[in-house]
């Protein structure tokens, strides 16, 4: 109601939750989502200092708290039926404080942990040591990922990865928002302060991912109820930390972050993810085969297709070859691979890459007919095509979890194993049918030609 001593709003408290945000809130989200974490940093010795230890406690969340002299800084929001009606904030700025047990805390934990998430809110206890801890961390091989909140990004050189937001990653100088712009910005940030990349979050436009090595992915949001934005860069943060622990595989991180992201706005307040939300929605008819694209594939199109074929929990398998002219070998052999996962994907070498291969005669089929009868194969689900005289560059970007190849190969001559390998993925030697070859059959042609 309005008060008769003011035109103000009155409120009646109901009932009143204590959460952790900013670092906390992040922990909290990696935590719920079953990883290990410790969360490093500042808090007041205050009751506050006090409850925020005893959530992370009950939590299951390791932690460092440094108390300090000042208050910890504390954010309270007053709602009514879901709506926000006020925010009181209580806090002091850390940047003046010793900082040496924060950084001395930092070099006893980073060796035990995979990746170092730096959650900048500008409060101060990140501000002093930056370049400190994440020297600390990359020297040791650590993945370094960064959410920012510094408007000049590059404060956070060398890090791995940060995840601005659409204001954060503007500079004051250029506020164009077009694609062409954010791209060229992006790629130039990339550039100077030699980060991985850039994972953009742009509200209802979704999120934007720009790589060092090039690769460039957009993402729609997904449409949903938004009931409360706070946190949800925390829930994407904690995502990506997840994820990159774990694979290198790019897209599926960023899908999840992207899924993770809209569940989490339609909570209130700083909220997480839990893995049943996360199974519910992977479940929705947006995941299932109507609308996905099989076939012949461009490389862009091919990289959404397998992060909706990994987010089903489907095992992707890739081989590669000329298939010059399409035999029996082929058909057995590509059976065969399928067998292993389920879907497979077969990388063909371009006409001219045939002719580096082969010969000045070859191939004998060109590459649109022999992308159409290998797409006809119903063991067959994506053909794409490569112009490198092997596929490996093509493979370390999509990252199959079974590489194959037929014959007499060993594992470390395989194109691509490396990086397969690295990923957690396997590469597996399949059977060679003998006197079956596209060789074989020219000679034969040949043979009867001469009879002639």
């Amino acid at each position: 109601r309005i008060s008769p001593e003011a035109p103000v709003p009155v409120v009646k408290k109901h009932d009143f939750e204590d959460k952790p945000g900013g670092a906390g809130n992040v922990a909290l989200n990696i935590s719920k989502l079953g990883a290990q974490v410790t969360l490093l940093a500042m808090c007041g010795d205050d009751p506050e200092g006090d409850s925020l230890n005893r959530y992370l406690t009950e939590n299951n969340i390791s932690n460092e708290l440094i108390r300090t002299s000042l208050p910890t800084i504390k954010k309270t929001r007053i709602l009514s039926k879901h709506q926000q009606l006020l925010r009181i904030d209580t806090e002091s700025t850390y940047t003046d404080l010793d900082h040496t047990d924060l950084v001395d805390k930092a070099k006893q934990l980073i060796s035990q942990h995979d990746t170092i998430v730096l959650s900048d809110y500008a409060k101060g206890t990140l501000t002093p040591v930056l370049q400190d801890l994440i020297k600390l961390a990359r020297d040791q091989d650590k993945i370094v990922i960064v959410d920012p909140k510094e408007s000049d990004l590059s404060h956070y050189k060398n890090a791995h990865w940060i995840t601005p937001n659409l204001n954060e990653f503007l500079s004051a100088s250029d506020k164009q928002t077009d694609e062409e712009s954010l791209e060229s910005r992006a790629k130039a940030l990339i550039r100077d302060n030699n980060f991985d990349g850039i994972l953009l979050t742009r509200s209802e436009k979704g999120m934007s991912l720009y790589s060092k090595n090039s690769l460039t992915l957009h993402l729609p949001a997904k449409v949903r109820e938004v009931y409360d934005v706070t946190g949800a860069g925390d829930t994407v943060i904690a995502l990506v930390a997840i994820g990159l622990s774990v694979t290198q595989n790019l897209g599926i991180v960023i899908e999840l972050a992207n899924i993770a992201a809209g569940i989490v706005v339609g909570k209130m307040g700083a909220a997480f993810v839990t893995p049943d939300e996360f199974k519910a929605e992977i479940k929705q008819a947006e995941f299932n085969n109507i609308d996905r694209q099989f076939g012949i594939v461009d490389k862009d199109s091919l990289l959404h297709e397998l992060n909706t074929a990994r987010l089903a929990g489907e095992r992707i398998v890739f081989t590669n070859g000329c298939f010059d002219i399409l035999h029996t070998g082929h058909a057995r052999y590509l059976e065969e691979a399928k067998a292993l996962g389920d879907r497979l994907i077969v990388a063909v070498n371009s006409d001219a890459s045939v002719k580096s291969l082969k010969g000045e005669h070859r191939p004998i089929v060109p590459l649109k007919e022999r992308m159409h009868l290998l797409e006809s194969l119903k063991f067959v689900d994506w053909v794409i095509a490569f112009d490198e005289d092997t596929p490996e560059q093509l493979i370390c970007q999509l990252l199959p979890d079974i590489l194959t190849k037929g014959g007499d190969y060993r594992v470390e001559e395989i194109a691509g194993h490396q990086c397969v390998l690295k990923n957690g993925g396997s590469v597996e030697i399949l059977s060679f049918t003998d006197n079956v070859s596209t060789s074989e059959i020219i000679r034969r042609i040949k043979s009867l030609n001469s009879d002639a």
